[in-house]
């Protein structure tokens, strides 16, 4: 046997010899050296000596993984034996446990008869190649045996694929050689050549053919892959996935070159290949074969011959080349081309229904609309179409949505002003919304009180930054904000003064340092993106195919199998076996459906739309496009662009110079006349209302040019689109951006390949509906809503909510001042007290302002610096409209100040305001927001503060905490409120003088005082999480019930010690509990309404009950994945598995989603629902009483026969058949629930062997009549001397998990189906000899002294014989009829005594 070393990459690998026991301890596996095996064939090496040599086995289904990450596959001839651990099945040969190495390899090897076993070789020595055979063979060795590796799993063959291939060429010319040791280089090539080409394997020629013509010098890429093609296509070979009809070409010989000459060499050298002539001890010389092909190879690989200077020449000479191809093409491009005299396609106007509007407005609405778009995320505005747009700033009739619209755009420029990072908090915008909120929307933060009084602020900082404002608006926009002061609505300006107020906002946004910093992340991401080729700014390239799909592995499934170790000190435990993660499916890869060439033309336009805030932030205001006649084309709008062109008549000074547009050009001889200059896209018309003309202007906010052209539109699916897009020129730089965006909206309609192809009329309709599906419009859900539905009553109370927010946002979860707290407490009465009076006042509401001033300036969160000075002037303003201003007595002393009925805190701070000199105006909804707003502005920026209706809106949670509102009565759950304490509070940041959370019961009855809500944080040190901590709502709650007072037994600790007492007693006086409750879903919800947790005794769950839960951020509807939409929420549907007593009811409920069915849930009972009634599982009809008494009929008996049938089809008594058992049994129970095979004796129930056991006996009835239900126990080959009840509970299992099977198979459909024809007038045990149990057989369940209780098998007292089930889950095999894993032990000396198999067929 002619063998070599494995280490394939080194040269120095040797062959080891085949006699056992020659491997030296301490051998890592990188070959034996050419020393060791010659001294293995010197007369002192150890010669065969029976048992004192290793075994000799085979191993099949073979896998090699890395040792320290079992679960990651590694190739053959890329890893060491030492990194390695082996799987596979391994089989012992006939004598190859103890018989003499040259015995068992001179005759074949036979393996013995029994099954193979599971193994994982965890010490691997080394491996080695056998050659000379018709096939090469593998073998490693571990130091308890010899393995030949026979074929390796399905899954594992692309990685032992290098290695097959190597070993069949070396095998090859090893066998040519015997027969002539002459063997020319040609000679031997051919004979590689004609080697099959290995399964999964590639040759170089197909894979990369200018690497493989390159490789050998004196071919083509396109020769070298037709040869390796050996006249098939390359479809044909990937849809039959026969790699064999490959064929190697000389670049693979090139590629393992080395590694052949290596392994000859070195069988040459250890003697193990000689000349067929040649003896024993004479030295021979290397073949010349060996010489020639190691030369031949170098010369491939060009080593040696190409030196490092003639490489740079070839690379100096390239770039020299590549230069002058790009020089010619400039040149080309810079040459006159032969001018269009043709003009350009007229455009269509922009805005049509508002033609009376002059073209200085129309230019400057582009230009707010563009802005709006581009910068909507960071201004936290709904996108809006142009259409909408224009009727907000130019309409007449305007409703609520426009009116929203309006509000939005002057309140967000004002905030990104101001530049207060808090006014809308971290969580929410990180996403731009969607849907516009009218004033009955839930309070979001700050920024809703800046919507009530944005007038106020818009006043002042026009007045202020007026300079900053372009010349043809300022004069308007300081008219806009006069007629604000006086009260004026804005729906009711004139186009001008609306147009003039939003350019002056805008204008004064864009020097703000929140769009500089937006528009450098921008940049700077583009740039970025730019440099690693993803981000281009024309249109992609109109795709003619669908890229190559990428490959990618079945989703992995796993399934836990019992692997013995090698070590033979655990062989024999069952306990002690490996566990080993398997892949259950197939190790080849499945290409992935591609896309048609529709669907991928889409997906390039809808990439090209997600990109139009980058590219439009990247041209800064640039045209996209600019024809040879001078006009200019944008591409206006962001992502609500939907493909539209707007177009702009070519500015003055486009051409150099003063020459006459008629004059003439020479273009290679030829005099052609000048290009001309286009004229305006659209015509003139006359229009009543426009802004004054300014023709110093500069340009404005968007870069568009301000003259006093009109501007024009070509919007796709129209004439004047195709038509614009033909007159182009695509060779022209400048307008292939035209022609490429065409082609992409216009073919992006397409249907499949064997759809009849679009008439023109029938393309642009498509291609208008896709163009407005490509523009989102995010106040249409306003259209409905009357403008006139608000009024004063609805602000007051939205303010109120604002204000209600910014109390509630004080850090009650920190602070350990009783002080503090006691006043935040106080000042929340009061409050609240004012918001659910019968009729709001905003006086009522100043008068709690300073308190909620004096709670944040204690805490901490005021301005020290510039707050002392303006708060005297806020105290003055407040004054005057609670307590009105002073009288002339007052002033002058004699009088004294009104006196105070309520104790409101800060109260005594608004009679001793100064008095102001100017009277105010009337007290409204907008003036007292603005007094709001002069305090907020001092107030410390926090982005994680939120408020309720973003915590619900940012969690999904719009249920369970996110509602619990202050007053509320609650129950609090000690488990949960410790277990949040635990992972998410630090010690340190508890407060001391709140009550200690150890000394509450497992259920608190509080009330909630207070509700703060945060957004994530960073973790706290030491956090078992490294990510930051998920939005949370604070609740502070005050205990109601006393400890001897309360319905729940006491169990709070009492000391004994009467000043320990009193001290906890002060400690505990106002008894307040601080719940932090996060979002993520991790800990279930303990903090609950009291009505609701007292549902829960009312309504109590049972195992298997089908019921819904809702989880956070789930809003998509897919029944498939058992998530169902129900009243408008979506839930994922499950079942309650089995549920638990507690003293808390938390975590109760063991529930099982369909979504994964494999896992399980501890939920608490309140946050799940029971499921709508057609998601309940269809109850199955079970087995009628049995007569013993009755006398079989004929269609018992043909029943009998059926079943009988049936068992035969399914697998009796084989065992074979499993797949229809399990389809069958699928169908049975359809539309609910499978159930599972129960533990029966302590390992899981093969449910197809009794199936098919009891329907042979005649089905369900028969066995119970005959009672035959321990016979069928037996089929399992378990031992039931110790069961005192298995022929009950094997029914009960079969009447639960097989019953409905038997009735679906026994239905007359199904016998029809599976063609079971039975002769009535035979009997049922003639039709099936040998079918019939032996007639000397006793049945066990008739004997007195059986032990067994289950003679009378309808009594249903015996349920509790069913504990024979072994409550320990295993890890065996569920099908008991297969081999058995305990009956081979490699390292046992004999196994003559173990079974094949526990159970025997009949």
């Amino acid at each position: 046997m002619a063998t070599a070393g494995a280490d394939v990459d080194d040269e120095d690998a040797v062959a080891r010899d085949t006699t056992r026991g020659a491997t030296r301890e301490g051998d890592e596996g990188d070959g034996a050296a050419a020393e060791a095996a010659a001294a293995a064939r010197d007369a002192t090496a150890p010669s065969e000596v029976e048992g004192q040599t290793l075994p000799m086995r085979v191993l099949d289904e073979y896998e090699f993984r890395d040792k320290f990450a079992e679960g990651k596959a590694v190739s053959v001839h890329g890893s060491r034996p030492n990194r390695v651990l082996v799987l596979g099945r391994a089989r012992k040969l006939e004598g190859g446990e103890h018989g003499l190495p040259s015995e068992v390899l001179a005759a074949p090897l036979t393996p013995q008869d029994k099954p193979p076993h599971a193994l994982k070789l965890m010490e691997v020595h080394d491996w080695t190649i056998k050659y000379g055979g018709d096939e090469p063979e593998l073998w490693l060795v571990t130091p308890r045996a010899w393995y030949k590796l026979l074929n390796p799993a399905p899954r594992f063959e692309k990685y032992v694929t290098v290695t097959t291939r190597r070993a069949n060429f070396t095998n090859a010319i090893v066998r040519a050689l015997v027969k002539n040791w002459e063997l020319s280089l040609e000679e031997g090539l051919d004979i590689i050549l004609g080697v099959p080409v290995v399964a999964h394997d590639v040759p170089v020629a197909v894979k990369t053919p200018t690497k493989a013509a390159k490789m050998l010098g004196d071919t083509t890429a396109e020769a070298q892959k037709e040869a390796a093609l050996n006249g098939c296509t390359e479809e044909e070979i990937r849809e039959s996935k026969d790699t064999s009809a490959y064929k190697y070409t000389h670049a693979d010989i090139v590629g393992d070159g080395f590694f052949i000459v290596s392994q000859i060499e070195t069988l040459v050298r250890c003697k193990a290949l000689r000349p067929p002539t040649a003896s024993e001890e004479a030295d021979v010389p290397a073949p010349q074969f060996l010489t020639a092909l190691q030369t031949w190879t170098t010369e491939k690989h060009q080593l040696g011959s190409a030196t490092k200077a003639s490489r740079l020449e070839r690379d100096r000479a390239r770039r020299e080349k590549l230069r002058a191809e790009k020089k010619a093409e400039k040149e080309s491009e810079s040459k006159p081309r032969v001018p269009r005299l043709e003009p350009p396609p007229p455009a269509s106007p922009i805005l049509p229904e508002y033609s009376h509007i002059g073209p200085h407005l129309q230019a400057e609405l582009l230009t707010l609309w563009d802005f709006a778009q581009v910068f909507a995320s960071v201004m936290y505005c709904p996108r809006s179409t142009l259409e909408r747009f224009a009727k907000a700033f130019f309409g007449s009739d305007l409703g609520a949505a426009e009116a929203t619209l309006l509000r939005d755009f002057m309140v967000s420029c004002l905030r990104v002003t101001e530049g207060r990072i808090d006014s809308i908090d971290q969580e929410t915008i990180r996403s731009a919304p969607t849907r516009a909120r009218w004033w009955d929307a839930p309070v979001l933060g700050l920024n809703d009180i800046g919507e009530l009084d944005w007038q106020d602020r818009a006043n002042n900082l026009i007045v202020e930054f007026q300079m900053g404002v372009n010349a043809r608006m300022r004069k308007p926009a300081l008219e806009a904000v006069a007629k604000l002061d006086k009260g004026e609505v804005l729906e009711s300006f004139s186009p001008v003064h609306r147009i003039a107020l939003a350019v002056a906002l805008s204008s004064i946004a864009l020097e703000s340092e929140t769009i500089r910093e937006y528009f450098t992340e921008i940049y700077d991401d583009v740039r970025a993106r730019r440099r690693t080729g993803d981000f281009h700014s024309n249109p992609p390239t109109l795709a003619t195919e669908v890229p190559k799909p990428t490959e990618e592995k079945k989703k992995e499934t796993s399934k836990e199998i019992n692997v013995k170790d090698e070590n033979p000190e655990v062989v024999d435990d069952a306990d002690e076996s490996v566990s080993m993660e398997v892949d259950e499916t197939d190790a080849s890869e499945e290409l992935v459906k591609p896309p048609t060439l529709a669907d991928y033309r889409r997906e390039q336009l809808m990439k090209w739309k997600s990109e139009a805030v980058e590219r439009a932030v990247i041209s800064r205001g640039k045209p996209v496009a600019v024809d040879e006649q001078g006009r200019r084309y944008f591409a206006l709008g962001g992502t609500n662009n939907a493909g539209r062109l707007f177009v702009e008549t070519a500015p003055l000074g486009w051409y150099d110079g003063d020459e006459d547009a008629a004059s003439s050009q020479v273009i290679d001889g030829v005099e052609y006349p000048k290009q001309p200059m286009a004229g305006p896209p659209v015509e003139d018309a006359p229009f009543s209302e426009d802004a004054a003309n300014t023709p110093d202007c500069r340009r404005n906010v968007s870069g568009l040019v301000e003259c006093a052209s009109r501007w024009g539109v070509y919007t796709p699916g129209t004439v004047e689109y195709d038509a614009l897009s033909y007159w182009c020129n695509p060779k022209y730089d400048n307008e292939r951006y035209i022609t490429k965006l065409h082609r992409l909206m216009s073919h992006a309609v397409d249907g499949d390949a064997d759809a009849p192809e679009l008439s023109d009329d029938d393309r642009r309709k498509k291609v208008e509906i896709l163009s407005e599906t490509l523009a989102m419009d995010g106040y249409a859900n306003l259209d409905d809503v009357a403008l006139g539905s608000v009024d004063d009553a609805k602000l007051t109370s939205r303010l109120f909510n604002a204000v209600k927010f910014i109390l509630h946002s004080a850090p009650f979860w920190r602070t350990g001042d009783m002080r503090w707290i006691d006043r935040f407490i106080r000042t929340c009465t009061h409050f609240e007290s004012a918001l659910n009076a019968s009729e709001q006042s905003l006086v009522r509401l100043l008068k709690v302002l300073p308190g909620i001033e004096i709670v944040c300036a204690q805490a901490g969160l005021m301005d020290d610096v510039a707050w002392p000075d303006a708060k005297p002037t806020w105290l003055a303003q407040l004054r005057y409209y609670v307590f009105g201003p002073r009288t002339e007595a007052e002033l002058e002393g004699t009088t004294a100040a009104p006196e105070v009925s309520e104790p409101i805190p800060g109260i005594n701070d608004i009679l001793a305001a100064p008095e102001l000199l100017d009277p105010l105006p009337p007290l409204t909804v907008r003036r007292a927001a603005n007094l709001v707003n002069q305090f907020l502005r001092f107030l410390v920026q926090d982005p994680q503060r939120m408020s309720q209706g973003a915590f619900q809106m940012c969690t999904g949670v719009s249920h369970g905490v996110g509602a619990i509102n202050t007053g509320e009565v609650v129950a609090v759950i000690k488990r949960g409120l410790v277990k949040t304490y635990n992972r998410y509070v630090d010690k340190k940041s508890r407060p001391r003088n709140w009550i200690d959370v150890n000394t509450l019961r497992p259920v608190e009855r509080c009330v909630v005082l207070g509700t703060a809500y945060r957004g994530s944080e960073a973790p706290r040190r030491n956090a078992a999480s490294d990510g930051d901590t998920p939005p949370c709502a604070w609740l502070m709650c005050l205990l109601l019930d006393d400890p001897e007072l309360s319905q729940f037994p006491s169990t709070r600790r009492q000391s004994a010690d009467a000043e320990q007492a009193d001290a906890k007693e002060a400690k505990d006086e106002r008894r307040l509990i601080i719940a932090p409750l996060y979002a993520g879903g991790d800990i279930a919800e303990y903090v609950l309404p009291w009505s609701k947790y007292q549902e829960v005794d009312e309504k109590p769950w049972d195992g298997g009950s089908r019921i819904i839960m809702h989880f956070e951020g789930v809003d998509a509807e897919n029944e498939a994945r058992g998530i169902v939409s129900v009243d408008g929420c979506v839930y994922y549907l499950g079942r309650v598995r089995k549920v638990r007593s507690s003293p808390d009811r938390w975590e109760t409920v063991m529930v099982v989603f369909d979504s994964d069915p494999e896992d399980y849930m501890w939920v608490s009972p309140w946050e799940i629902i029971a499921a709508p009634e057609k998601y309940h599982d269809p109850v199955h009809e079970g087995p009628a009483p049995v007569d013993h008494e009755r006398e079989l009929s004929p269609e018992d008996m043909t029943l009998i026969a059926q079943c009988k049938a049936i068992a035969r089809r399914l697998g009796w008594p084989s065992g074979d058949h499993r797949r229809d058992f399990d389809k069958f049994r699928a169908e049975a129970f359809a539309g609910g629930v499978i159930p599972q095979a129960p533990i029966f004796c302590g390992a899981q129930m093969n449910l197809h062997r009794v199936f098919i056991e009891a329907m042979h006996l005649g089905g369900y009835e028969q066995v119970t009549r005959c009672k035959f239900w321990k016979v069928v126990a037996r089929t399992l080959g378990r031992d039931l001397s110790t069961q005192t009840s298995a022929s009950f509970a094997m029914r009960k299992y079969y009447e639960k998990c097989l019953f409905p099977l038997e009735k679906y198979l026994t239905s007359a459909e199904m016998i029809e189906n599976l063609g079971i024809v039975i002769d009535a007038s035979t009997d049922p045990m003639d039709r099936f000899p040998a079918s019939r149990p032996a007639t000397d057989f006793d049945d066990d369940d008739d004997r007195v002294d059986d032990g067994d209780d289950d003679d009378d098998m309808d009594d249903e007292d015996d349920a509790d014989g069913m504990d024979v089930v072994d409550k320990k889950k295993k890890e065996e095999d569920a099908d008991d009829y297969k081999i058995s894993d305990d009956d081979f032990d490699e390292d046992d000396p004999s196994d003559s005594g173990e079974s094949d198999s526990d159970f025997k067929g009949r």
